[in-house]
């Protein structure tokens, strides 16, 4: 039988003096991470600093470094006087008890409980392995020219103190864009697909407009839930890996992940008109979406039990009907019976609970679904060529005659991909065509690897 020794006394480069072993069990709760020891159980103790801590913990990292803030965090086991009482986890919510041991930013006031640092999904595995010089080398080159999204300023003007872009080159454009102030209803920005209400920059040429900020965003950028960095394609067609809706124009990609600029731009919590607590995310949180109950809520309240997925968080807080002049808003709550609640496009039932669009001058609400469609972010009569068929395929949206989609033999309605000559009845769903492009791709890759 082999007999354990424990060892009496630990040294570690991160603590100046010695663990000392307890001669006996003792009641205690460890200074190094707030948690009581278990029954029965032996702590360590530093007689110099008056600490007392499981064996474990005497071996936490100094320092961590992870992917959901830009600064490293260290380990402290108490906070100066000054520093403040009333501190929470910014990955729970949950209070810090300050009288022990935490992680700390030291560059901003950000902290975090031992138990929730040491959660390696979150770490970022770079950290450690490069050296600084590395480190802000790569920095420098996401910051670099050679990764802007405007390749050449063509003319300038002041404006307050500085200068701004007039006339650019856009590297996901081949035409010259001109920036303008004049906004329309029907402009819809060709980097996110959503309607333009700012200054935005556009095309002489062709029917191709920017939001000044997409226009302006990074060919290369990190995001908080991944641990490489992203970069910044142009796509006539994808489905976002976030919010699992259809897309066209601005995406953010790494290996298989597609990800739509605004689920990229995210963060990991945040306040919405939408509930009075802020939400955050948990990765483990297993409960539905509260605005429309169909997928997993991965941002939600300490407080409670409301919660939101990526697809409710990205959506347009103004949208469009054809039948009506004033915009829509998106609207949270309705404060009438179930019974008066119903959709003006569909005339179902609506759930007061779920979020919808409602207009305030006209006085009626619709089902988000009804207003936005199945594809609301993918841009009609954009028109793009693919291997599996000979003719350029459009993007359009028919109400009235349904063609029969050529994968999977379905009525295809709202938005669809469809042949763009007259007497070529080829069309597909949205969905029919990522499917056909994977397929394809899969079936080169085979050939590629045959040969």
């Amino acid at each position: 039988m082999i007999k354990y020794i424990v060892p009496k006394v630990i040294e570690v480069e991160s603590h100046e003096h010695p663990f000392t072993l307890v001669s006996r069990p003792i009641t205690f709760t460890c200074d190094a991470c707030g948690i009581d020891g278990e029954k029965y159980s032996v702590p360590y103790t530093c007689t110099v600093c008056d600490l007392i801590v499981h064996k474990d913990c005497i071996l936490l990292p100094s320092i961590i470094k992870l992917t959901r803030h830009k600064h490293p965090v260290s380990h402290i086991y108490f906070l100066e006087e000054n520093e403040g009482k009333n501190k929470v986890c910014r990955f729970c919510w949950d209070e810090i008890n300050v009288e022990y041991g935490s992680y700390h930013c030291l560059d901003c006031d950000y902290f975090l409980h031992v138990n929730c640092a040491m959660d390696k999904y979150w770490w970022d595995e770079d950290f450690g392995v490069k050296d600084e010089s590395q480190k802000s080398n790569e920095a420098m080159e996401i910051l670099s020219d050679e990764w802007a999204s405007i390749t050449c300023v063509l003319k300038k003007m002041s404006r307050g103190e500085g200068e701004i872009a007039t006339e650019i080159k856009h590297f996901s454009h081949q035409h010259n864009l001109i920036l303008n102030d004049e906004i329309k209803n029907d402009i819809c920005c060709d980097g996110c697909i959503q309607s333009i209400s700012t200054e935005f920059y556009y095309c002489t040429e062709c029917d191709y407009s920017l939001h000044k900020h997409c226009a302006e965003l990074p060919r290369k950028t990190r995001q908080w839930s991944l641990k490489t960095t992203l970069t910044l394609h142009y796509n006539h067609h994808f489905r976002c890996y976030c919010c699992h809706s259809f897309y066209s124009g601005f995406s953010y990609t790494i290996d298989y992940k597609i990800m739509c600029i605004r689920c990229v731009e995210v963060p990991d919590y945040f306040t919405t008109q939408g509930h009075e607590h802020p939400l955050f995310y948990d990765r483990k949180y297993e409960r539905n979406c509260s605005s429309c109950e169909t997928r997993i809520g991965c941002f939600r309240c300490k407080d409670g039990d409301f919660a939101l997925c990526y697809r409710c968080i990205v959506l347009p807080r103004i949208t469009w009907y054809k039948y009506d002049e004033h915009p829509l808003a998106l609207t949270y709550h309705d404060d009438h019976v179930v019974d008066q609640c119903f959709c003006e496009i569909c005339e179902e039932p609506r759930n007061p609970n779920h979020w919808f669009y409602h207009c305030k001058i006209c006085e009626y609400s619709v089902h988000r679904s009804c207003v936005l469609g199945d594809s609301p972010y993918v841009k009609l009569g954009l028109t793009s060529t693919y291997d599996f068929h000979p003719h350029p395929l459009t993007f359009v949206k028919e109400e009235f005659y349904y063609c029969e989609c050529n994968r999977c033999g379905k009525r295809c309605k709202n938005v669809f991909a469809k042949c763009s000559k007259s007497y070529c009845k080829f069309a597909l769903h949205s969905n029919c065509l990522l499917k056909c492009r994977k397929y394809l791709s899969r079936i080169k890759q085979e050939v590629i690897l045959k040969n």
